[in-house]
């Protein structure tokens, strides 16, 4: 009964296109029958995904032996490669050309970082290190909180340090580090906060709210779009490792007050 319902809806939703157009009106073409061969295409599918991880750890590999801790070779023009390579049959002939731009784009943060030292060869460390810039500010609201909330510091220290962070996560791939606490930078932010004479002499509480605001500012201001443009981009939904990676990034940005 139900179906000779259907039926009878699909002809009358047919005969009232027809009257609207003139009688130019063609059903769409059915849908094709699904392949017998499902299985045998996930297995192709299942293949292609283990070889291309099978190319990327081949890239990594390649890769200098100074290369720093944390970064990896593995960018978004050498997946697409690699990826395009491998679908195609001919993943050997490209995988030179993804090492060689992977290798390109570590070059140019690396001569990035380079200047940022020239920069600062001469600055005292209490100015551009990031601990004991946290450092300062906290003793700061811990002796003085009339004058710092005055001076709009909650607001204005994730600005402040927000060069010296975005320095440290050129060295982040979320893909094959997705936790931000473990960078130096979450660690000095922390252990600035709670550096002896800082706010940690205050309220146990509302420092350690203090500290997870700063914290979650940071995470969410700076490494957020990074992430963001990762998952759309690069991640591989089927790769299990970058999985585990990029769920741990969200968990971190979810979660930082809790």
């Amino acid at each position: 009964m139900r179906n000779a319902v259907q039926v009878q809806l699909a002809q009358l939703e047919r005969q009232r296109a027809e009257a609207s157009l003139g009688g130019s009106w063609r059903a769409p073409a059915p849908p094709p029958e699904a392949s017998l061969s499902t299985a045998a295409e996930r297995t192709e599918a299942a293949e292609r995904l283990s070889r291309l991880d099978v190319a990327l750890d081949a890239v990594r590999e390649d890769a200098e032996p100074a290369e720093p801790a944390g970064w990896t070779t593995s960018d978004d023009e050498g997946e697409t490669c690699l990826a395009a390579a491998i679908r195609g049959g001919g993943g050997g002939a490209q995988l030179p050309a993804a090492a060689a731009a992977a290798r390109a784009l570590r070059q140019q943060a690396e001569q990035v970082l380079a200047a940022a030292d020239d920069v600062f060869a001469d600055t005292a460390a209490e100015f551009c290190a990031v601990k004991q810039l946290v450092g300062r500010f906290s003793e700061w609201r811990a002796t003085h909180p009339p004058s710092y909330r005055d001076a709009f510091l909650p607001s204005c220290l994730p600005t402040i340090l927000a060069p010296l962070v975005r320095l440290q996560l050129l060295r982040w791939w979320p893909l094959e580090q997705g936790s931000m606490q473990s960078m130096e930078w979450y660690s000095d932010v922390v252990q600035g906060w709670d550096a002896p004479g800082g706010a940690g002499g205050g309220d146990a509480a509302e420092d350690d709210l203090g500290r997870r605001v700063l914290l979650g500012q940071l995470s969410c201001k700076l490494g957020l779009p990074r992430l963001k443009h990762v998952v759309a981009h690069s991640w591989r939904v089927h790769s299990r490792r970058q999985g585990v990676e990029v769920r741990h990034g969200v968990r971190e940005l979810v979660c930082p007050l809790v």
